[in-house]
């Protein structure tokens, strides 16, 4: 769970600190740079897995690696970042890890620097992960929880040392990854041993990157997993509307593939029918007269089809339903699916919806998100939730603890008119009044500036009676 992330250098992102609670929606006019603000969350992401440059080609603008940092700038990018990591996990070799701390801060600083023949390579400066005491964490945290929740996802021990550390020595910059083992199994104490120590200037990727043995770094372990789970989707409708194979993998990737096999293993699960009955339910919120939604498996071909029957026994297989259904839907299983845990981001979720059933969309995308009321558990997975929209009905039905407006301002240090940073502005009178010093924004003021006043919100969430599953197909434009 990310609660927290300042970016400086990263394309438009100067100075920019945004705080996150279990369900964000970042609302702005388009060009202002929220795509880079999930451009900055999977470019961490894909350093806990790859190297700088492979990172940085696989990022978006990413192959002209300049592109990446601030124009103008130093030529210097910076990360920190808060994190709530799983309390145990698996490492590379799926050996069990259990955190010391689950609550973390990682520090990430790297340069643009042209080698001696011209070339461009990305270089390490500066790289810290740490716990946060239990003084800093209530004022870290933010956002509303109760105990329990907090009780069942936060851990701190009596470790002091830091989990990555930058060391100068001898004029040379060195980053040190500490052990932290346990001596004897795992009720003894804590053991030592020698911490690594890594010349920064020829790293080629971090030094959290390499923490794949639970034995000698577990928590570095799990914030390097936590980092790998977030996800940036981006649902294609025609990855949703491909039938799988028997053998197809069960877990719905990015892209939407897999779907129909997704949902299948649920249904086929002891909680099937709930499952099932679930996502039916949350569809008919969407669109009219929605009576079930299944898997059919087809042994003859070896193949699982999504099916939707109406109140009057049609049925539409996945080919027929529009984008908006299709990307719900998947929206739905990811919800059902208490296995799919970590950051899941999701840019303009109003796409194929009808401005008038958006209440069912934000509501789904609410409930997806860990509800801090109770403790994390198999059925209230550690599972966050970020929107980015230019929607003014997003934001009319989004909570206002819940609404970050993002704007352009004069980067600091920079020319007037040089370039324009993005500055991230709370509404007023929620949490992140109390944890920052941004001028607030009213909701209204919001919905005002993005161009268009809509109705009141409780008005929207009245249903009409045209949106049937026949219909629905002309309407939010289905294929054949």
């Amino acid at each position: 769970m990310l609660t927290r992330l300042e970016v400086t250098g990263f394309k438009n992102l100067v100075d920019t600190e945004i705080r996150f609670g279990p369900f964000t929606c970042i609302a702005g006019y388009n060009g202002v740079g929220k795509s880079n603000i999930f451009d900055a969350i999977r470019f961490i992401s894909l350093l806990a897995d790859h190297s700088f440059l492979e990172a940085a080609k696989l990022s978006r603008g990413g192959p002209d690696v300049s592109s990446l940092f601030t124009a103008g700038g130093d030529g210097v990018m910076r990360f920190e970042c808060d994190l709530i990591t799983p309390l145990k996990g698996k490492d590379d070799f799926h050996q069990v890890a259990e955190a010391s701390h689950s609550f973390l801060t990682y520090l990430l600083e790297i340069a643009l620097v042209r080698d001696d023949q011209g070339f461009e390579r990305i270089e390490l400066r500066q790289e810290s992960l740490r716990y946060v005491t239990q003084h800093e964490a209530k004022t870290r945290l933010g956002f509303k929880s109760e105990r329990e929740w907090r009780d069942s996802v936060i851990k701190k021990s009596h470790r002091r040392a830091k989990y990555i550390e930058t060391i100068e020595e001898g004029g040379q910059t060195r980053i040190r990854l500490s052990t932290d083992k346990m001596r004897g199994g795992s009720k003894t104490k804590r053991g030592g041993g020698k911490p690594s120590d890594f010349l920064a200037s020829t790293l080629p990727r971090t030094v959290l990157s390499a923490a794949q043995n639970a034995d000698e770094a577990r928590t570095a372990v799990l914030a390097r997993a936590e980092m790998r789970s977030w996800r940036i989707l981006q649902l294609e409708p025609s990855s949703l509307r491909v039938p799988d194979e028997l053998d197809a993998p069960s877990s719905l990737t990015v892209g939407g593939r897999h779907l129909p096999a997704t949902l299948y293993r649920l249904a086929s699960g002891p909680d099937g029918s709930r499952v099932l009955a679930e996502v039916s339910n949350r569809l008919a919120g969407l669109v009219d007269d929605v009576r079930e939604i299944e898997v059919r498996r087809d042994d003859a071909r070896r193949l699982l089809q999504l099916v939707l029957t109406d109140a009057s026994g049609r049925e539409f297989v996945a080919a027929s339903l529009s984008d908006g259904t299709l990307r719900f839907v998947a929206l739905s299983v990811i919800e059902a699916d208490h296995a799919a845990t970590g950051l899941v981001c999701l840019e303009e979720p109003e796409n194929g919806i009808h401005p008038e059933r958006m209440s069912a969309m934000m509501k789904l995308l609410a409930d997806m998100a860990t509800d801090t009321s109770e403790a994390v558990d198999e059925a209230n997975p550690l599972r966050q939730v970020i929107v980015s929209t230019h929607s003014p009905v997003v934001v009319a039905h989004s909570d206002p603890n819940d609404l970050v407006f993002v704007d352009h301002r004069d980067a600091p240090g920079a020319k007037p008119g040089q370039y324009r940073a993005l500055i991230a502005r709370p509404c007023a009178g929620t949490w992140r009044m109390k944890v920052g010093d941004v001028v607030p924004i009213a909701k209204g003021e919001v919905i005002q500036y993005l161009g268009t006043l809509v109705p009141d919100a409780d008005a929207a969430q009245t249903p009409t009676t045209y949106a049937s599953v026949a219909e629905q197909l002309d309407l939010f434009g289905a294929g054949e």
